[in-house]
């Protein structure tokens, strides 16, 4: 069997050498307009712009509706804050696409290190990524405290001691903070995974073409 097993291996044809990637192929490949992974990512930063506008409005809306439903304590200053909270929604969406699009136009610029040069840009743009995620918690965490503000009263009321019957009552507020915390670590969970469906795959794709730079061809050492 180990005999047959060794004709078979000779007899197999060798596979190709793979070339190895060069400067010159890899900045071909970024300049490409349509199919390199920059390109797939500006497309996708033009798309998390879209949507990142749509949940933003959606959530004003969302706030006003509450508010005319909490009246009690819906007055000028909680609707300025709901006014300010929806404005650096917008401001931070616009920022951050901005910033995205500026990070991935140096890539596809010219420059004589183009390792350095692609790799600092692939740390910032993580970066960029990891900080997105923390401002997002944030203006959520925020939103979640201006809704139980604007309902305050309403809330005291229904837990008072006495309304019904009061351990219904508790049990279902735990049960919404629970979805609450629970609803934040889905939105956690599947936010790293569209980062990572959107970009991270692109940002690893470019770290292994620079370390395939890295290694030394045929005749190295």
């Amino acid at each position: 069997m180990e005999l047959d097993d060794l004709r078979q291996q000779w007899q197999r044809p060798a596979a190709p050498d793979v070339p190895l990637l060069t400067e010159q192929s890899l900045r071909a490949m970024l300049a490409n307009p349509t199919e390199s992974p920059v390109a797939r990512m500006k497309r996708n930063a033009r798309r998390d712009l879209g949507l990142g506008l749509a949940v933003v409005v959606l959530n004003f809306f969302n706030l006003q509706s509450w508010f005319r439903f909490a009246a009690s304590r819906a007055s000028g200053g909680v609707l300025w804050w709901s006014l300010l909270l929806g404005s650096t929604g917008l401001l931070v969406v616009l920022w951050n696409t901005g910033v995205k699009m500026r990070i991935l136009s140096r890539m596809e610029g010219e420059t004589s290190s183009l390792r350095d040069h692609l790799l600092s840009l692939v740390h910032q743009f993580r970066g960029l990524l990891r900080a997105s995620v923390r401002t997002g918690l944030g203006l959520a965490a925020l939103l979640v405290l201006l809704l139980l503000y604007a309902g305050y009263e309403k809330l005291v009321f229904y837990l008072r001691p006495g309304a019904g019957d009061q351990l219904t009552h508790w049990l279902l507020f735990g049960s919404g903070v629970l979805a609450t915390l629970l609803a934040f670590g889905l939105a956690y969970k599947n936010g790293n995974a569209v980062r990572q469906r959107r970009y991270g795959q692109y940002l690893d794709r470019l770290e292994a073409n620079l370390r395939e730079l890295d290694e030394p061809g045929p005749g190295g050492a």
